[in-house]
């Protein structure tokens, strides 16, 4: 079980995290919806990652704080998309009622698919 101190360090490093999506994509929201993460390697190679959240900015925090998805290793691997970081992941969003997630993200999937990610 965990004690105080873990999770106060655990909810520390989300909200690290949900500033440095803030600091680049400052309009995200905690509204539901679907979320994409894109990225094009340094040979050119499409990559994406499209899912759904109750909360975005939250789920995003916890890819990159967690180790259990390939997303959230190849976020810490790759990092976000900055001037600096030209191969580094891309975060785009749109919202949606929870109602509705289910099948914009399949449609959103294969959406991206069909565009060669």
């Amino acid at each position: 079980m965990a004690n105080y101190t873990d999770i106060r360090r655990a909810k520390g490093k989300l909200a690290r995290y949900k500033r440095i999506i803030l600091d680049l994509y400052p309009t995200i929201t905690e509204e539901s919806g679907i979320y994409f993460l894109t990225r094009i390697d340094e040979n050119g190679i499409k990559y994406a990652y499209v899912g759904q959240a109750k909360h975005i900015l939250n789920r995003l925090a916890e890819h990159m704080n967690d180790y259990k998805q390939h997303i959230d290793l190849s976020l810490k691997k790759h990092g976000l998309f900055s001037s600096a970081n030209e191969n580094g992941w891309k975060i785009g969003w749109l919202h949606f009622p929870l109602s509705q997630l289910d099948e914009m993200e399949k449609h959103y999937i294969k959406q991206y698919a069909d565009k060669g990610y």
